[in-house]
């Protein structure tokens, strides 16, 4: 079965745009374990721009599916992750800024950074998979340094008409290799339609469409009982 991995990044943004510290990723996160969710997932930045230590530390306590950590493998969050104990890290990009595709590391030129980072967190008991692009070198070296899985930027399916050849042919790849292959960082809903045919994609990850989706059809809900409450009923 296809593992659908809920990252609620999105949801962080929305709390960083207004006050009261709302609403909590770690409580969203409970939603979507409750939905269905097969595991959660969360991009820790360098400055605590969106998710925080203490959103994860909320995470590993209240919910009960996986807790997934995307993270650069600086020292810094090594050490974080150490602490937090994630029970599975996606190795991305340090210049998340400037990502293209969104978050692929490049193992050609930072290899022995990522295989440190994946030995000192496999010695740790974590599984660390990496962020990557569908290039068959990138998939090899991956394998080279014990990665126990890869996601994949599937966005430019939409935009390139050999896109969806290039994730078929990494998705096999990865198979061969035996390596688990999961397709993000934000699949929707038109995407998930044509991955959903890949028996060898074993993943996917949806992020901003995943929470708009939540947005507007929990809408009519919430106004409901806001509508109520003011009413005094």
């Amino acid at each position: 079965m296809t593992e659908l991995i809920a990252r609620i990044d999105s949801v962080a943004t929305v709390r960083s745009s207004g006050a009261g510290g709302v609403p909590e990723p770690a409580a969203l996160a409970v939603l979507a374990e409750l939905g269905g969710a097969d595991a959660v997932s969360a991009h820790l930045r360098e400055n605590r721009s969106q998710i925080r230590e203490r959103d994860l530390r909320l995470m590993r306590e209240i919910v009960h599916i996986p807790v997934v950590l995307e993270m650069s493998a600086t020292s810094e969050m090594i050490g974080a992750a150490l602490e937090l104990k994630p029970d599975r890290v996606f190795l991305v990009s340090e210049d998340w800024e400037v990502r293209s595709p969104e978050g692929s590391l490049d193992l050609i030129v930072h290899r022995e950074q990522a295989a440190e980072a994946i030995r000192i967190l496999a010695d740790a008991g974590i599984s660390v998979g990496v962020c990557i692009e569908a290039d068959p070198e990138q998939i090899r070296i991956a394998h080279r340094i014990e990665a126990t899985a890869i996601q994949v930027e599937t966005a430019f399916l939409e935009h390139s008409e050999h896109g969806l050849s290039r994730i078929l042919d990494a998705a096999k790849l990865a198979r061969k290799l035996k390596l688990p292959f999961i397709a993000g960082t934000d699949v929707t809903p038109a995407r998930m339609k044509t991955l959903r045919a890949m028996e060898e994609v074993d993943g996917v990850v949806m992020g901003h469409s995943l929470v708009a989706l939540a947005l507007m059809k929990g809408m009519p809900e919430v106004v409901r009982e806001m509508r109520s409450m003011l009413n005094g009923r």
